[in-house]
């Protein structure tokens, strides 16, 4: 199982856990403590037995509203945030988007329940229909806030997990995240103990679980800031104002997943009201900073030895290809010649379509055993080579009239490649993407400049039995390494599958 999947399972099995608890809760003290408030205001049993109900229900819907918000914003919103790489505006976007959403909830809550000021911790506040509603709209607002950082954050932490080579998680070691783990334990720890001056030892242990959770938490948190503000294996402050804000994004929804977990025993009134959600988040930005430094700091001194491993996988990387080229490169004379022979026979022949088709793969073949071996390439010759392919494809799919086939490829195109970068996505296409009796499309976009190339291809997924046999080449997961290594920081690729459609998006930066 992939590291996606266990990852996507675990996050399965958190939700069902969450609603669980939530949902025994309501069944039981706090249930029991909420009755209690709604009965010492209506002095009415049945009453107080219809807004018990009201409010499980409210309070159950609220949890998966906001969870179609979570999933969403990590569907949606996380993809165009890093295609685009606009993350600088994801913070009033989505402070917006909260503010609306908000705003709608609140006032849906309050013509609901006309106690939605109530819970289970408190009874009727004594503040005016106008405040309590500000701080109800204040506090659905901050929760769709919330809501919103924690499906970018998963969706951030699967984005990284299904990748098969986790570059700055494997490339530092196991060691490098021990140490960074017990730093964040000892920094957390006196915090805890600077905070509770005067407590005796059995206090202090009771503070340990949470420092221990706490420390996951952001060594979590310090491998994105690392993913972030990395390149080459070098500190980038560059783009200062996108990274800090994908960053703090991120970090709220680690955030959240606290809130989330207490919220249900929060107050409303006197409790909620009293805190100064200024001091909340001058605290959450302070210890932000705090990890952010300490995470940048450890990496700087641990820098050179990560780039020595670094240029060990290159030369290795490098050495493998080489084999792999020098494996192929077999009689290629002979090849050559047996090609042009049955080109000359289709001529021959009257056969123009087996003509053109051992022309194209002739001019295949010449560019894969001359343009493949060298370092990079013209992009208009890989151009030229994905062409050649889809025309020889094309060949094969003229007498199948379930197949729909749209090409739009952009060019002339300037810039240098790493040969065989694009074209595994579209040989997969062709490959798994087309069956001889079910209706089949293949959509293929290339788009150029003279800063990147992205190409995007959509299929249809018609489940096929992958053989051994379909395995051999590079496949895609050899392209995702290769794209590690040559082209670490500047490089986007993403994998889309459902039981329709299969789709694969390259993005490279050129210079």
């Amino acid at each position: 199982m992939k590291k996606a999947q266990i990852f996507q399972l675990s996050v399965i099995v958190v939700l069902i856990m969450f609603f669980a608890e939530k949902y025994f809760q309501l069944e039981t003290l706090h249930g029991y403590e909420y009755y209690n408030r709604i009965l010492d205001i209506t002095q009415s049993e049945q009453v107080a037995k219809q807004f018990l109900l009201l409010y499980k229900v409210q309070k159950l819907s609220e949890y998966l509203v906001l969870l179609a918000i979570a999933f969403a914003s990590s569907r949606f919103l996380f993809t165009k945030l890093e295609l685009k790489t606009k993350w600088y505006i994801s913070i009033p976007v989505t402070l917006f988007a909260s503010s609306i959403l908000g705003l709608i909830f609140s006032l849906l809550l309050s013509f609901i329940n006309p106690y939605y000021s109530i819970t289970a911790n408190n009874g009727l506040a004594n503040y005016s229909e106008i405040r309590m509603f500000s701080h109800l709209f204040l506090r659905q607002s901050i929760h769709v806030f919330l809501a919103i950082s924690l499906g970018l954050l998963f969706k951030q932490l699967e984005s990284l997990l299904s990748k098969n080579d986790i570059k700055i998680l494997n490339l530092l070691g196991a060691r490098y995240w021990v140490f960074e783990f017990a730093i964040h334990f000892t920094v957390t720890s006196l915090i805890f103990a600077f905070v509770q001056v005067g407590q005796t030892r059995s206090q202090f242990a009771l503070t340990v679980p949470i420092s221990l959770s706490i420390s996951l938490a952001t060594t979590v948190m310090s491998l994105i800031f690392l993913n972030t503000f990395t390149k080459n294996a070098q500190l980038d402050f560059s783009k200062f104002a996108d990274k800090i804000s994908k960053c703090w994004l991120l970090t709220m929804g680690m955030v959240s997943l606290l809130y989330f977990s207490v919220e249900l025993n929060l107050h409303f009134g006197d409790r909620y009201l009293n805190v100064s959600i200024s001091s909340m988040l001058i605290i959450t930005a302070i210890l932000f900073i705090l990890f952010l430094i300490i995470t940048l700091v450890h990496f700087y001194f641990s820098s050179k030895n990560i780039r020595e491993n670094i240029a060990l996988r290159v030369e290795l990387g490098d050495t493998s290809s080489s084999l792999a080229q020098l494996k192929s490169q077999i009689n290629p004379h002979f090849l050559f010649n047996s090609l042009n022979s049955i080109y000359g026979i289709a001529l021959a022949e009257k056969s123009p379509k087996t003509a053109d088709g051992v022309q194209k793969l002739s001019e295949m073949m010449r560019f894969m055993l001359k343009e493949n071996t060298q370092e990079k390439i013209s992009l208009n010759k890989e151009i030229e080579y994905i062409h050649n392919y889809i025309d020889l494809q094309s060949l094969r799919l003229d007498t199948n009239k379930h197949v729909q086939l749209n090409v739009s490829i952009e060019q002339p195109c300037d810039g240098n490649i790493s040969p065989m970068l694009l074209i595994p996505m579209i040989e997969n296409a062709f490959k798994h993407g087309v069956s001889i009796d079910k209706p089949s499309f293949i959509d293929i976009a290339l788009k150029c400049n003279e800063h990147y190339v992205s190409l995007n291809v959509k299929n249809s997924n018609h489940h096929k039995e992958k053989k051994v046999a379909e395995e051999s080449g590079i496949g895609l997961e050899n392209v995702r390494k290769r794209l590690e290594l040559l082209y670490p920081e500047k490089h986007l690729f993403q994998v889309y599958e459902n039981e329709e459609t299969y789709e694969a998006f390259i993005k490279i930066e050129l210079a």
